[in-house]
């Protein structure tokens, strides 16, 4: 198992499962009036990182040790 593709694999993974909640899919956020867009966009991406984390980081596991052992295998 080569641990560098296993790392990379799982950050893209992991980041790829997250999109959809920071494009707001799924909720809508009420803001507050006079809230700027990089308060919003803050919001979007630390909501999209740590939402259903169990979930992501388990598949996001799988696939990554899946990858490195078929790559470890060339």
């Amino acid at each position: 198992m080569k641990i560098k593709i296993f790392i990379l694999t799982f950050i893209i993974i992991y980041l790829l499962l997250s999109l959809p909640i920071m494009f707001g899919f799924g909720w809508s956020v009420d803001w507050v009036q006079g809230a700027t867009f990089f308060q919003k966009m803050k919001v979007h991406v630390v909501e999209g990182l740590f939402s259903y984390w169990i979930p992501k980081i388990l598949i996001a596991g799988v696939a990554g040790i899946l990858i490195s052992i078929k790559a470890g295998g060339k």
